[in-house]
Parts: C-alpha cells; structure tokens; sequence
C-alpha cells in the first residue's frame, strides 16, 4: 500500500470504512431481531404458563368448591377471576413492551440507514471521483514496467 498512489489508497481505504460500516449495522441489526425473537418466545411461554394454572388453579378450585358447598362457589370464582384479570394485566403489559421493542427496533435501523447514507455522501463529497479527461485517473490501472 505504501508504493501506491494517494487515490488509490484512498479508494481502499473507503471501501474498508463502508464494508466495516456494513458489517456493524448488519450485526447490530442481527442483535434487535434476536433480543426480540427472545422476548416474543418468552412471552409465547408465559402465556401457555399462565394458561396452564388457569388450568390447574380452575381444577382443584373446583373441587374444593365442590366439598364445601354453594357459597365456597362464589368465593372460589372470584379468585379465580381475580386471577384472570391479573394475569390479562401482565400479558397486556408483555405486549406493549414488545410493540415498544419493535417500535425502538425500527427506529433504531432508520437511524443506522441516515447514518450510512450521510457518511457515504461525507466520503463522496471528500473523494470524488476522477474525471475521465483527469491525468490521475487511469493510474491505478498501470501494470508494472520491468
């Protein structure tokens, strides 16, 4: 690289600073996807967690309830209300966590985008390229003269 001319090390230089760009964006893009894919199986579990007590806790609530008679009934449905609505409240806040996610994920790619397309337009604005009529421009393309 030494024995090269100015534009072309510039030239190489660019590109390693757009292709290392590229990879950062594609890998913290990679990391959003996967933080949310995580967080959207997480929720999928506590869901079939939750559904699953609602299962059991129906079940054996019912069976108590049905030993101590018809006021036992109420009280046992109330909980089991209660519980419902509690467990609604979680999931409903669950999700308007990840709506956020999603929200801070596309934001946060729009960002990386600018950001790209104002440092491609920085590079451009600071290295244009040659002019066909330009003497430098066919100086990359020389082969070595022994």
């Amino acid at each position: 690289m030494l024995n090269q001319p100015y534009e072309v090390v510039a030239t190489l230089l660019d590109n390693m600073i757009k292709t290392s760009k590229e990879t950062q964006k594609e890998y913290e893009w990679d990391k959003l996807v996967a933080q949310v894919d995580i967080l959207s199986k997480r929720v999928v579990g506590l869901e079939e967690q939750a559904r699953e007590r609602e299962k059991d806790f129906s079940l054996r609530e019912c069976k108590h309830g049905k030993k101590h008679g018809g006021v036992q009934k109420y009280d046992v449905l109330s909980i089991i209300q209660q519980k419902l609505e509690e467990q609604d409240k979680k999931l409903n806040d669950m999700k308007d966590n990840i709506e956020m996610l999603n929200e801070l994920t596309t934001a946060n790619s729009m960002t990386i985008q600018l950001q790209d397309a104002q440092i491609s337009h920085l590079i451009s604005g600071q290295y244009p390229p040659f002019a066909e009529d330009s003497p430098n421009y066919n100086m990359g393309d020389f082969e070595n003269e022994e």
